[in-house]
Parts: C-alpha cells; sequence; structure tokens
C-alpha cells in the first residue's frame, strides 16, 4: 500500500490562478467595492494560511472565517483588515474574539447579549 496521500485525492492550489480570480471579481465589481475572501474551513481545503498569503497583497477588504482559531491564524499572519466571524460563536470564546480583533457576525437575540 502506498504512503503518498496523493493516491486518493489531492488539491493542489494555483497562487497565480487564484490572484488572476481575485482580479477578475475586482474588474467586474469595481475598485470601490471591497472584497471579503471566505477562507473558512481551511480554506474549503485549500490551505487557509496558503490563501491568506496569495491574496494579501490584492489588498481584498477582509477575510471571512468560520472559527475564532482560523481568525487567530489570520492574526498572526500579520493580517490587520477586518476578519469576520460567519458562523455563530460559542459562549466561550467571544472574550477570545474580542481579544483577537475578530469582528463577530450577530445571528441570534442571546449572541447579541453575549
Amino acid at each position: 500500500m502506498s504512503t503518498d496521500p496523493r493516491v486518493r485525492a489531492w488539491v493542489e492550489v494555483n497562487s497565480s490562478a487564484l490572484r488572476q480570480n481575485f482580479e477578475c471579481v475586482r474588474n467586474i465589481v469595481g475598485p470601490g467595492i471591497g472584497i471579503l475572501p471566505v477562507v473558512k474551513a481551511d480554506g474549503y481545503g485549500l490551505g487557509l494560511t496558503e490563501l491568506v498569503r496569495a491574496l494579501e497583497p490584492f489588498a481584498p477588504w477582509g477575510y471571512g472565517i468560520e472559527t475564532v482559531g482560523e481568525g487567530r491564524k489570520i492574526r498572526l499572519l500579520g493580517v490587520k483588515r477586518p476578519v469576520l466571524l460567519l458562523a455563530p460563536i460559542p459562549p466561550g470564546e467571544v472574550e477570545a474574539a474580542i481579544d483577537s480583533g475578530l469582528r463577530i457576525g450577530i445571528s441570534s437575540i442571546d449572541a447579541l447579549e453575549r
């Protein structure tokens, strides 16, 4: 049996194609519109770090994430732009999200009160 993980399935991210796609979207929506790449779930399996590093030179408005851990990871890369939590945040993670400078999406009255 092979130990090569690509025997079953794999994805290779072409940073050049990713940047081209970003520029294509920017050309369609115009320069004054903020673009929020959603990089949750480890960049949908493509690698959050790789995607953010590839897109950061193009100055997106911010990044969309699902967990506080993903937000921390983006902050550790040195990203200062908005990082928006798109999923409900567990009550115990509100303070960590605030400390990391994440923007918390409000999806319920309970979340608003927290």
